[in-house]
């Protein structure tokens, strides 16, 4: 009886499993918070493999390709021309890395079981957080019911770690109003816990945002939409009511006036006024770190803005290179109809405007899967379409 059991493993490229094992990281990073830079290993070595395995394919995606390129150029002369370069080459060379990786895996060339196997890894790594969140039990100084998670004693950023379970929450509830089920309703459940229990805010906002999209979307008046929609309201109120008080005034309208909100519009105002001393070209990577008490704002601190970060360190211009790789991104969902794709991004993006987000490893990394999904997609509607023509040939 056991000599006929074979024990199958699904046989994948190396640089498949370098991606899925980048995702688990998160719960050892030890920098408190989780940065693109940080998986730089796995971003190097999932490139070489994926070279090796002739799994990227630049010509296929190569309207990015010359738009990235362009932009690190930019990037360089940006560097030479505008910025400070005792202080911001680490930030160059930051962003030189986030673009050229991110250009070499856009173009990564993979099979649809690969990509599930990938969401499911990123799925799993939401899991890791939230049960090592129910353990530890670690909150951040002066707020009881804002939960993190301790690697090596240092204690994540609540706000990236919220941003990181975007993707997932917004990928199983897809999954659930398409087939809503106890167990797709738990998958569901586990990253939304997760981002309460950090107590973030935007993070809320961009999940319900991106829910939302989906839910309109996928409306029709039926019963089975009817039934769902009521489920959710159930579920709401029965997960509200068994929240600890000071949770639930975390996320009041009453709790939008703490001096948590008034010290990033600080921020912000800073940027804005780095931004306007030289609109066009920006003052250089990292600019905000030299001079944002200068300019009214906090030694150290950042912008907590994505789009400032672009605004206030390449200008203008660096946001329209930026914006055209998004934007690129965002037509290639559109193209071939994954609504789930274009809620994830637009998630992303509310998500990175309230925190440092241009060198997060939320960021770059939703972007990359996007891509590497709609690279899948459109390489089997380009097949499909060839066997028709083939077939249509035929039959005249």
């Amino acid at each position: 009886m056991w000599k006929n059991i074979k024990l199958t493993i699904p046989e994948r490229k190396v640089s498949v499993w370098i991606v899925a094992l980048s995702f688990v990281y998160i719960i050892f990073n030890r920098y408190g918070w989780s940065l693109y830079i940080h998986i730089w290993p796995f971003i190097l070595l999932t490139i070489l493999f994926a070279v090796a395995e002739k799994r990227i394919n630049f010509a296929f995606n190569n309207k990015l390709s010359i738009i990235g390129m362009m932009f690190c150029i930019y990037i360089c002369i940006s560097y030479a021309c505008f910025s400070d370069r005792s202080v911001t080459l680490k930030y160059t060379l930051y962003h030189l890395y986030e673009v050229i990786t991110v250009i070499c895996l856009a173009n990564y060339m993979i099979e649809k079981e690969d990509i599930k196997f990938l969401y499911k890894m990123y799925e799993i790594s939401v899991w890791l957080i939230v049960i090592k969140m129910i353990l530890q039990r670690v909150h951040i100084r002066g707020y009881m019911f804002r939960f993190t998670i301790s690697n090596f004693g240092k204690l994540m950023d609540v706000n990236f770690l919220a941003a990181y379970m975007l993707f997932t929450a917004i990928y199983t509830f897809d999954k659930f109003i398409k087939k809503p089920n106890a167990s797709n309703l738990i998958l569901f459940i586990v990253p939304l816990c997760g981002i309460l229990m950090t107590g973030s805010r935007g993070a809320l906002l961009s999940a319900m945002l991106g829910n939302g999209i989906l839910l309109y979307k996928n409306y029709k008046l039926t019963k089975r939409n009817i039934f769902i929609c009521l489920l959710i309201g159930v579920l709401a109120v029965i997960v509200v009511s068994q929240l600890p008080v000071g949770m639930i005034n975390r996320f009041s309208v009453n709790s939008l006036n703490d001096s948590s909100n008034s010290f990033r519009i600080r921020l912000w105002l800073a940027a804005l006024k780095i931004f306007m001393s030289n609109p066009l070209f920006g003052r250089g990577a990292g600019c905000i770190y030299t001079l944002a008490e200068q300019y009214g704002g906090v030694k150290g601190m950042s912008q907590h803005n994505f789009v400032l970060e672009i605004l206030t360190d390449y200008g203008i211009l660096g946001l329209v290179f930026v914006g055209i790789m998004i934007l690129i991104c965002f037509n290639r969902m559109k193209k071939i109809k994954n609504d789930v794709g274009c809620a994830i991004l637009i998630a992303t993006l509310v998500a990175c405007s309230i925190i440092p987000g241009l060198d997060s490893q939320t960021l770059w990394i939703n972007l990359i899967l996007l891509f590497i999904t709609s690279n899948i997609e459109l390489i089997n509607k380009s097949k499909m379409n060839k066997c028709l023509k083939v077939y249509i040939e035929r039959c005249y």
